[in-house]
């Protein structure tokens, strides 16, 4: 269980490798006791157990594991762990030494008296006493550059999640066992957990090794809750709903009915009993006792709980433990000839394949409290749908429920007499007589003579001009009001020319006035409510404008008002389409000339709709207010809109026009305010967007159908929504990051701090957030960290000579061999490579020293998605699994850092050797074969005998007339200024290796002495010019072949000369 859990994350695999120890049979490695089937294994081999973990990850084995089983604290533990691959051993000790005889399939049995299960019963103890004769887990790390801690806790975990899942299947099989043939229907002990355990053996115990392996986490124990509290007599129906089809209809994907095989139900009451819960003909839950047969019925006064549960019945069979349904469909067991084992465990399997089988468990608790319910051991699609229909089911009730709750309160409310008065006040009926006005006392009325005409009596003047308020906006209403009060102070009459107006006597106008007075109150009662919030904001707004601009605000708007509407006010009234030409003309013009801040924005919030209004915080490293106003010009690029001009630095509007016709105009604002946040370091971008549609009606007077205006707005729409998608702002804060870093790779910016900007863009979008930015399509860019350690790269001979300081100065001297160049800018030091192309998508590599490790290096992977999803799996030659292309592109980025890291160890390391054996060669300093064997590796040769006939004939003297002392030729090479030799003698054969001060070059001499009858021979058998580049190598050959032949010439000359002497 344990190899399949730990596996199943993909990030840690078994570690295949051929153990040193003594090969075992099977038969010596087991033992059966063929009486009671006891089962007794001999050790435990230590391969079987050896893991690697790499940061990398790797895909799934589907015959193994078909679902992975990474959690979301596995999640944080590889991340912690960081990048690099480590070996980890896990061992079984019995005190200090290997477990040797270890049972198999026996434990405990099921907890009788014990009730309540603690965490320390299902869980591992981290504090080991090492004087206890107990069994022990021993887990060893082999690090390289991870992090050992996290790795450790990851290993703690998954031991963890193993034990519960294990104590889970044990209770279960012994609960089977313990389960009387005769089931208890009813139960009066004292306690909800008694009870429960009278009816159902070790179902208390089981719900709380559930709960405790939720807190782990657990990847196959899941738990969803809701605490609406509902009415009593609704629970068995929300049961009866809850089983059938959230759990049911999940499992089985279509409708199933209780009851069901292995499923049990019980009600918790005054006293616990077993119940069987279906429907009835009409389809609502009946529940019925099995102890009497009797229907019970849940009533208001009760407060019952429903539990139910399956999986600690016999469940041989049954259709819900298929493997299609499970999470684990079994223990794996790899292939009997992989090891010898697997062969031991393929034979434990055939003897109890119970050890090896998974089950599922759920349970389900309804109560007016709360509902739960609680699985093991489910397929993640399943819980999928479990879920959704759990949630499903428990908001519709909650709705049925509060519109229950508002009828009751309705009905209580309706009893109260002031409410009724108003209520009849509000609503007179049509037959009823007109009502006295407000604060007016009524005349007495006396019977009039026959010769009189009827009462007449002076209305209130009525026709006063009343705004039309158009727009969702406080600001638009107040613009409006103050319009419509300018107006409505030029028509309203004067006092003396009010006119009289009497009332009618005809009986056919009294029902006209009866109809005509409730709308007039309600119109004034609503005057009067917009009125009052007019003022309110048109006080608010006044007070918000400087008093300076106070005056030229106002005129703006006048004048632009009567400049649009002069040909389509027929009468003083703001009408929609008096409003929307406005706008339309407002907006046509506003690219021509620099329109009033407020004005815009007084505009875009009366006829606007609000579509977007988000706030981010910038990058840390963007501290000034250059790069604001850079990221200011991205956005405006990208999103192809246009600036308006403001007086205030921190405000800028852009304007986008979706949809341009002679008729309609469709258009965005967006206002962009930047603020500096001192506490967080960091500038704030605010935007706030406005959608405008505006029309004019004058260039196509004639009215659209219907379907023509459908069709117009969802036109409108799609392009709205198409450009509300661009509007994320998070992700465009990582695209001007990362054309910043492009631009850096490809150009020099010396402004621009290359290794803050990668750090800060790292540390605030994660690579799964950025893989999420990928899949909406909204992010042109990745960016990849990794660190690199050099031991884990280099090999001995060049880690000796590494320094991270003198790569750099190697880099920044000699970048263009290895086709990289200096990105630093404003900031340290930062290399970038030429672009590569990986899975088809371009890649910049980016490195530089790391912040706390002296030797090790931070790398960094740009890639240029450009929309692309680099989520995606793709396959790689070479590999039998599909790979990521995030992954491949990783993959490949790392190994082309580390090919070009050690070319430059091994340059440097060539480097030190030539100075130290050339130009800063020391007597005292010990030389090696090794090392010149070393040397000889690292440069290119010439065969100076092939150039120079003189040399040939010099050296190669078969007769040997001259009988040359080479021995003393070559020591007066140290004492040359322009010579030093090194000289290793191997037996007969001699090495010299002479260097020239003047050429900087090494000549590799090599003889042997040949034995004659009388004399003894040096016999040359290599001399070999040995340079450090091939830049020149002919004129540089035989300059060198010059002077060694003259040097030896004169050396011959001097000694013939002292020799006549």
């Amino acid at each position: 269980m344990f190899r399949q859990n730990i596996c199943g994350s993909t990030f840690i695999q078994l570690l295949h490798y051929e153990s040193d120890e003594v090969d075992v049979q099977s038969s010596d490695m087991i033992e059966v006791n063929t009486e009671d089937g006891d089962i007794v294994l001999n050790g435990l081999p230590g391969n079987e157990f050896c893991f690697f973990f790499n940061s990398l990850g790797l895909g799934l084995d589907p015959a193994a594991q078909h679902v992975t089983t990474l959690t979301n604290q596995g999640r944080i533990y590889s991340r912690q762990a960081g990048s690099g691959i480590a070996v980890i051993q896990v061992s079984l000790l019995h005190g200090s030494n290997l477990a040797s005889r270890i049972c198999v399939g026996k434990g405990d049995k099921m907890l009788d008296t014990n009730l309540r299960v603690s965490k320390e019963y299902i869980s591992l103890n981290p504090n080991v006493d090492e004087s206890k004769e107990a069994y022990k887990l021993l887990i060893k790390v082999t690090n390289t550059t991870v992090d050992i801690e996290a790795i450790q806790k990851w290993v703690y975990l998954s031991l963890c999640q193993v034990l519960a899942a294990y104590s889970i299947e044990h209770h279960r099989e012994s609960c089977l066992h313990a389960t009387s043939t005769v089931p208890v229907l009813s139960s009066l002990a004292k306690g909800d957990r008694n009870a429960l355990n009278q009816l159902m053996p070790g179902l208390p115990p089981l719900e709380d090794m559930m709960t405790i392996t939720i807190d782990l986490p657990h990847p196959a124990m899941m738990k969803v809750q809701s605490k609406t509290r509902l009415q009593a007599t609704s629970l068995a129906t929300l049961t009866l709903d809850l089983t059938e089809k959230a759990i049911l209809s999940a499992i089985f994907n279509k409708s199933m009915r209780l009851p069901h095989d292995g499923i049990e139900i019980f009600r918790m009451a005054n006293a616990a009993s077993r119940v069987s819960v279906t429907r009835d003909r009409i389809l609502k839950a009946k529940v019925v006792s099995f102890e009497n047969g009797r229907v019970i019925r849940d009533n208001h006064v009760d407060s019952p709980e429903y539990v139910c549960v399956f999986g600690l019945r016999q469940s041989d069979g049954n259709a819900i433990n298929s493997p299609q349904h499970l999470f684990f469909k079994e223990i794996h067991v790899a292939r009997p000839e992989t090891s010898v084992f697997t062969e031991v465990l393929h034979r434990i399997k055939s003897l109890k394949p119970a050890l090896f089988e998974r089950h599922m468990v759920f349970i389900l608790r309804v109560s007016r409290q709360s509902r739960s319910l609680m699985t093991y051991n489910v397929s993640p699609q399943i819980w999928a749908a479990m879920k959704t229909n759990f949630n499903d089911i428990e908001g519709e009730l909650s709705k049925a429920e509060e519109a229950r709750r508002e009828h009751y309160v309705g009905r209580c409310i309706d009893q109260f007499p002031f409410i009724r008065k108003k209520q009849q006040v509000g609503t007179p009926s049509v037959s009823a007589a007109e009502p006295p006005p407000q604060n007016e006392q009524l005349p007495k009325e006396e019977p009039p003579p026959v010769t009189k005409g009827p009462v007449r009596r002076i209305k209130r003047p009525t026709s006063m001009l009343r705004p039309k308020l158009i727009g969702k906006s406080v600001d638009g209403a107040a613009a409006q009001a103050v319009q419509a009060s300018r107006l409505r102070a030029k028509t309203r009459p004067s006092v003396p020319h009010r006119t009289s107006i009497s009332i009618p006597t005809s009986a056919a106008a009294a029902p006209s006035s009866q109809k005509k007075q409730p709308k007039d109150k309600q119109s004034q009662q609503k005057q009067r409510r917009e009125s009052g919030q007019r003022e309110i904001v048109t006080r608010s707004i006044v007070q918000s404008v400087p008093a300076a601009n106070l005056l030229k605000f106002y005129r703006d708007l006048t004048a632009t008002l009567k400049e649009a509407s002069e040909s389509h006010l027929s009468e003083p009234v703001l009408s929609q389409s008096i409003l929307q030409y406005v706008t339309h003309a407002y907006f046509a013009s506003i690219k021509e000339r620099q329109s009033p801040l407020m004005l815009t924005r007084l505009i875009s919030t009366c006829c606007g709709s609000p579509i977007c209004s988000r706030s981010i915080s910038h990058l840390q490293c963007d501290n000034e207010p250059s790069s604001m106003k850079s990221f200011l010009h991205f956005l405006t690029a990208r999103w192809k809109a246009s600036a308006i001009q403001s007086p205030y630095p921190q405000f800028v509007y852009l304007q986008k026009d979706l949809l341009v016709s002679q008729r309609r105009r469709v258009s965005v604002m967006i206002e962009v305010l930047m603020t500096w946040n001192r506490f967080a370091k960091c500038y704030i971008f605010h935007c706030r967007a406005w959608l405008i549609n505006s029309s004019d009606n004058s260039k196509n007077p004639m009215q659209l159908s219907r379907v023509h205006a459908e069709q117009e707005a969802a036109a409108i729409d799609a392009i709205a929504s198409n450009f509300m998608s661009q509007l994320t702002l998070n992700s465009q804060v990582l695209n001007f990051a990362g054309s910043r870093l492009e631009s850096a790779a490809t150009k020099q910016d010396k402004t621009l701090n290359t290794l803050a900007l990668l750090r800060c863009t790292f540390q605030r979008f994660s690579e799964e957030v950025q893989l999420d930015y990928c899949i909406e399509g909204s992010a042109d860019y990745t960016l990849q960290r990794r660190f690199v350690a050099p031991s884990s790269i280099l090999s001995e001979e060049l880690i000796e000579n590494y320094d991270r300081t003198k790569l750099f100065e190697h880099f920044s001297s000699s970048g263009e061999s290895y086709k990289i160049h200096d990105c630093s800018g404003d900031g340290e030091k930062v290399f970038v490579c030429r672009m590569l192309k990986i899975a088809g998508l371009s890649c910049y590599v980016f490195f530089a020293a790391h912040e706390t490790v002296e030797s090790a290096l931070e790398v960094f992977t740009l890639c240029l998605t450009k929309g692309k999803r680099a989520d995606t799996f793709v396959a790689v030659e070479g590999s039998l699994f599909a790979e990521r292309i995030c992954d491949v592109v990783l993959e490949y980025s790392m190994t082309a850092v580390e090919r070009l890291f050690t070319a430059a160890a091994s340059k440097m390391r060539n480097d030190h050797l030539w100075k130290r054996l050339g130009s800063e060669f020391s007597s005292t300093f010990a030389v090696s074969e090794l090392l010149l064997d070393e040397l000889r590796q690292c440069c290119h040769h010439i065969d100076l005998m092939d150039i120079e006939p003189r040399l040939r004939a010099l050296l190669i003297e078969e007769e040997n007339e001259l009988q040359l002392p080479w021995d003393e030729i070559f020591k007066s090479f140290d004492r040359s200024p322009l010579f030093h030799c090194i000289r290793i003698a191997r037996g007969e054969e001699i090495n010299w290796v002479v260097y020239s001060r003047e050429y900087d070059i090494f000549i590799d001499i090599v003889s042997e002495s040949v034995h004659s009858s009388s004399i003894t021979q040096k016999h040359f058998r290599r001399v070999r010019l040995l340079l450090k580049d091939n830049f020149g190598e002919q004129i540089t050959a035989k300059k060198a072949s010059d002077q060694l032949l003259s040097f030896i010439l004169n050396w011959v000359w001097e000694d013939c000369w002292l020799d006549v002497k």
